[in-house]
Parts: structure tokens; sequence; C-alpha cells
């Protein structure tokens, strides 16, 4: 900590005790861990009221994908790990443990890939593809 900070910190009349522990978030906000296409974890701080549609544009914020049509936000729910999240609901209400777990997902294929705009979303849906063909959810024959 810088020399600065910590005499402030002391004559301001805080505890040692309270500058070492760990920074907590504001009891409206929590934790909202993100699996994405390519299989690595997001972290994300978000509000405790969010709706759905404002948690997906949050995550498409964070990927910079602007054709966000296409994704939605997988959570598991009473053993079904691939239950959507209503774009339209408090995301509280349909999860309830802390941290939520939610997967980032395709919804809907386009029916003509090269129309899309953006590289970044050809290349989130390339993820997709790759990810139903060796979870065995999209058949291949070789």
């Amino acid at each position: 900590m810088p020399e600065g900070v910590a005499k402030e910190a002391k004559e301001d009349g805080k505890s040692k005790a309270k500058e070492s522990s760990p920074r907590k978030r504001p009891g409206n906000t929590t934790r909202v861990n993100v699996e994405l296409l390519d299989g690595s974890k997001m972290e994300l701080d978000a509000d405790r009221k969010i709706r759905g549609h404002e948690l997906l544009d949050k995550v498409c914020d964070s990927l910079n994908l602007v054709e966000k049509d296409y994704f939605g936000l997988l959570y598991e729910d009473r053993g079904d790990p691939r239950v959507w999240i209503d774009l339209e609901k408090r995301v509280s209400k349909l999860i309830k443990r802390e941290p939520w777990e939610v997967r980032f997902a395709v919804k809907f294929y386009p029916p003509e890939p090269a129309q899309l705009q953006e590289e970044l979303t050809r290349y989130q849906l390339v993820l997709a593809v790759r990810r139903d063909l060796l979870e065995g959810r999209l058949p291949c024959s070789r």
C-alpha cells in the first residue's frame, strides 16, 4: 500500500483490520460468472434487480458484440443445464444461488452466416458449432 494512503488511514482513525479486509460489493450487486463459447470464464458484477436483456447486453458489450439478437444466456434449473434466461424477467427471480452461474450461447443460427455484418459475430457462431460438435449435440459425418 502506498505510504500516503497508509498514513491517511491511520490519521482518520481507521483500524488496520479494516484496511486489510477484502473489498466487498455493495448489498445490491452480485457476482455473475459467465462461461463463454470458447470455454473461458468472465466475471461481472451486476445489480440484483437486473433483467435478462440487461445482463445479456452487459455480456455482449464486454465481448464487443454488436449483433446481439442471435445470443442468449443459459442457466441450470433443477438439474436441467440448458434453460434460457427470460430476457424480460429479473435474473434474481430465476437464479437463486450466488454467484450467478450462466453460459453464453447461440440462441438462433442465422440462415446465411455470410450475411452477418460483424466478423466477431461469425467467430462466436463458429465457436458454438464447434462446441455442439464436441459435445455431441450436432451430429457430423466424417
